[in-house]
This record gives C-alpha cells, structure tokens and sequence, in this order.
C-alpha cells in the first residue's frame, strides 16, 4: 500500500479503500475492461449518448435511465444516482445550446445570402410555440415560445431570427390566419401561398357529402330486406312488394357507391392540379389555367352535393374558392424564378427550351414520386414521370451534351423543383414531434425547446445522411455528439447509498424483570 500510495500520490488510505472497492466490483462481467482507459472511455460514451438519445430526443426521465444503468451494472463505476444524471442532462444540454450558437455565429460570418420557401404555423401548449421553418431543407429558423401569435409578435421574432443567419424569403405558405398573411405580405413584401393541404382539406369538409354514412345505412336496409323476403319466400307467401323493396335499396346504393367514386375522383383531380407542369403531357401549366381546375372542380363537388344534402355550406364553400387565387400564383411565381435563372445563367434558345420542357418536367415528377405515399396519386405521377424520362432521352440535345454538363443541369432543374413547396408539412410533423413530447414529459420547459431545434437541425438526418443545416447553407458543420463529447467532463464517481433505517415499532417489546 505504501508503494502505491509513493507511485500515486495518493493517501495510503485511500489506496486501501480504493483497492477495496476494485475488489467488491470485480464480480461484475467486464469490470477488468471498463477499469482501463479505454473501457472507462466507452462508459463514458455510452452513459453521454444515453442521455442525448433517450433523456434529450425521445424525453425519457432520468429516473428510467438510472434504473437502465443500474440494471447493466454500470452504478459500482459511475454515478448513476438520478441527481447525478440529471446534473450531467443539464451539463449536456447546455454544451448544444453552445454549440448552435457557435455554428449560427460562423454562418453569419459567411455572409451568403440564401432565399428559402418558409413555412409558418403556431403550437399550442403551456404557452404558444412560433415556427418557421425551412420547407426544403427542413432548418427551422425560429423555434420559441410566445405569449400571444399577433403580427407584431411574429415580425419581431422572424426578423430577428432570420437576421442571425442571413436568410430571406422568397414566399411563405402557411393557413389563412391573418397574422400569417400580414406577416409574408406586409412584413417582409413576398407572396403568401395557402397551404394545400388546407385547402383540400377545407374542400372535402365544405363538400362532405356523408355519403359513407348514407351507404352504410342503405347497406343495412338492404341485408334486412334481403332476410324478410327469403323469409317471405319460405313460407310461400306473396312476395312482390318486398322485392320492389330490395330493387330499389340496391339501385340506391348503387347510385351511392358511384357517387362517392366521382367525389374522391373530382378531390385527386384538385390534388393534381396544382402542378407548374400538365399531369397529361407535361406541358407547361399557368396559373390562370390552375384556377379554371380548381374552380370546375369546386363547382362539380357543389352540384354533387346538393343531390344528396340540402345543408347550407355557402360560407365553406365561399372560404375555399378565396383561396383559389392565391394557391394557383404559385405557379406563375415559380416560373418566373425559372426564367430568371435561366437569364442569368445565359444558355442558348435551344437549351433554354431543353431544359423547360423536357429536364425540369423529368426532374419533377421523380421528386412527386419520391415524395407521394398514396397508391393512386404514386402511380398517376410514376407514369407522368416516365412519359416525361422517355421524351428527354430520345431528346436530340440529350445525346449531344457531356457527362459533366448534364450532371451540372440536373442539379439545376434539381435547385429549381425545391423552390416549388406547395404544403407545409414539414411544419406540421415538427408540431406533431412537440406535441408527442409535451405529453410525454408532462410539459416542454424553454430550455429544452432550444437544444431541441439545435438537434433538429444539426443532428438528424435523412436517408441520404445529410443534416438540415448541411442541406440548407451547402456546407458541413462539426458532428453534435463528438463535439460535446469533447468538452463534457468526468461522469460523476459512485456514492455508496446509505442503508435505509428500519422503521421504529408502535410497540414496545416488554422488558424482563
């Protein structure tokens, strides 16, 4: 002992009590390993990347990972007490609030300035959460909590974060609440496009027919019709007026089944409208023509409706046709941006056209592919797609550019088809992450909302293992968890835990003469 406490120095008493413990833990399977450096290294990357994925991101209470880290017999060499963890959560979140600050700080020195297609919604928990976020790139800008959503309110927070990183906006696209409109259009001069989704959904409440409901009950009618007239018929009784009866509920549900087919057809027709290229042919589409659809197909739902119900929707419907316009401009607006790059990049008449009508609609309908998850509306874009692939093969000018000129324009019909963000759902999943978690940890305190947005955009990554801030500004940025690894400190030491006292008895044992 005192040879290791001169080689050490350490106490000699303390080199007898840490040999003590050494020897009380050696039973534990890999205690040799994690009392080496490089086992105490993998500890404590383990116990750090715990608390990011499971206390930070999924919201687990320290309670459940101190109960985790003991299960595996981690607490005889780090502290794993729920104080101590939370010490260390605490610890960790503070160092990626550091770390956001440091990556927005080298972005604002770049001084690049990138425009961006936003979108803009409200949360509501405790308190209101404002987010606009980047629909392409999925950066969110602005992430916080508010105590009201007026236009003042959002002007403020948007310029603010939108100065921290040199961003415009191009347009924003966002439901109609009017503090949002006065935002894009007042606020910073660019145009306010309704969200679609909105819109198709305002559409199919303003025109919901009931006819599920109606066919249903019909369905009904017609199994009990059904059983009365074999009923009739076993007992050889007269059995005409019945099987007028059933004729006539089967003709009914027939006339129901067909007009619930036309209703979800005329509802995909609206949802493929909205293209800046015809689902036909490819053709090029203008807003004016966008707006003839969505209006004829308004106006078929409407005669559609009035057959089966004589409720009064004229101010539903009156809210959707006001968003007609405004939907529909996005197209015009994203062929003038078209037009402009194409001005300042300067290729002749023939590769201008080359590029409009045969790359750009090519580029596109593989990006609604990618992108659409509904059956039906999957393969209606599959075969505008290859439609589209196979004019711009058997396209002259296709075989006459290089490998490395066509790669350079594929990633500029690439940039131009992210401009076109019809939808804010990037902004809704993020609410529905939030709300997830707020029911989870019973609330969403302040500061972890901030190290959540920076995880957000610096951590998470899609399929093709990019980050939102790497896709957005076109560079890469240290890794979050290697970073903080580097500058959290030493995990906490174990404690012995006191031994509980026993309970005093109510009664007292009798004491012998």
């Amino acid at each position: 002992m005192r040879k290791l406490s001169e080689a050490t120095g350490i106490p000699k008493s303390s080199v007898a009590r840490h040999c003590k413990t050494l020897t009380n833990r050696a039973d534990v399977p890999a205690a040799e390993f994690w009392e080496q450096e490089a086992g105490h290294a993998w500890v404590r990357q383990l116990v750090i990347a715990a608390l990011l994925v499971f206390g930070i991101k999924a919201g687990v209470g320290a309670e459940r990972l101190s109960e985790f880290f003991h299960r595996i017999r981690l607490d005889r060499h780090v502290g794993c007490s729920v104080t101590a963890l939370r010490g260390l959560r605490g610890e960790l979140q503070e160092l990626i609030v550091t770390y956001g600050a440091e990556q927005e700080r080298q972005i604002q020195q770049a001084g690049q300035p990138v425009e961006i297609c936003a979108g803009v919604d409200e949360t509501f928990f405790d308190q209101v959460i404002l987010v606009l976020m980047d629909l392409e790139s999925g950066y969110i800008v602005l992430e916080e909590a508010a105590e009201d959503r007026t236009y003042a309110t959002w002007h403020e927070r948007a310029k603010r974060a939108l100065g921290k990183v040199g961003l415009g906006l191009r347009y924003v696209v966002s439901d109609r609440a009017k503090a949002l409109v006065k935002l894009a259009v007042a606020g910073f001069g660019c145009a306010s496009i309704p969200d679609s989704f909105h819109v198709l959904r305002d559409l199919a409440k303003a025109m919901s027919l009931g006819l599920a409901l109606k066919l249903t009950r019909v369905d009904e009618k017609l199994t009990q019709a059904q059983q009365r007239l074999r009923a009739l018929e076993a007992k050889g009784k007269d059995r005409h007026v019945q099987q007028r009866l059933v004729t006539h509920l089967q003709t009914q549900a027939a006339t129901l089944r067909a007009d619930q087919v036309q209703a979800q057809r005329l509802l995909r027709q609206a949802a493929q409208a909205v293209h800046p290229f015809v689902l036909a042919d490819s053709g090029r589409q203008s807003s004016a023509q966008v707006e003839t659809a969505l209006q004829q197909t308004v106006t078929a739902l409407n005669t559609l409706r009035s057959q089966h119900t004589g409720r009064d929707n004229t101010k539903a419907v009156t809210k959707v046709t006001r968003q007609i316009a405004p939907l529909a401009s996005l197209i015009d607006l994203w062929w003038q941006g078209v037009e402009q790059t194409l001005e300042s990049s300067a290729p002749d008449a023939d590769t201008q056209r080359w590029l409009r009508e045969s790359l750009l609609p090519t580029v596109y309908w593989q990006r609604q592919v990618e992108k659409t998850t509904t059956p039906v509306l999957k393969d209606a874009y599959q075969q505008a797609f290859k439609q589209a692939e196979q004019r711009l093969r058997q396209h002259p000018l296709t075989a006459t550019l290089s490998a490395r000129v066509l790669q350079r324009w594929e990633q500029w019909a690439k940039d131009q088809v992210a401009l076109f963000q019809r939808a804010s759902s990037p902004v809704e999943g993020r609410n529905g992450y939030l709300s997830q978690l707020n029911h989870c940890t019973r609330g969403l305190p302040t500061p972890r909302l901030k190290v959540l947005t920076v995880i957000h955009n610096v951590d998470l990554k899609r399929a093709n293992g990019t980050t939102a801030a790497e896709r957005l500004f076109g560079q890469s940025f240290p890794d979050l968890f290697e970073w903080t690894m580097a500058r959290m400190g030493e995990l906490p030491l174990p404690r012995k835990a006191r031994t509980p006292s026993k309970p005093k008895s109510l009664f007292l044992q009798s004491v012998p003469p």
